[in-house]
């Protein structure tokens, strides 16, 4: 559910009016696209390297890079999202 906040000035050169600013909460969008079944197949939650047919490692996503590798083993637990 979006909340409204209506604290937003606009100034202009004659007049100075409020507008309304929508925002949600971050973990409710999360929460809410990780519940979708159209989408599950889609979702990578691990890090792994790619290869092309000859063996060349490629980068095509971000889950391919040495980032989210290094960030693993750094640090196995960064968050935790419970879906209930």
């Amino acid at each position: 559910m979006a909340s409204i906040y209506h604290g937003l000035k606009e100034k202009s050169r004659n007049n100075e009016r409020t507008l309304p600013l929508f925002y949600r909460n971050i973990l409710d969008c999360v929460r809410y696209l990780l519940r979708q079944i159209a989408n599950r197949d889609d979702f990578v939650y691990t890090p792994g390297p790619e290869s092309d047919q000859d063996g060349q490692r490629i980068f095509s996503e971000m889950h391919t890079a040495d980032l989210w590798w290094d960030i693993q083993v750094d640090s196995p637990i960064l968050f935790e999202v419970k879906c209930s």
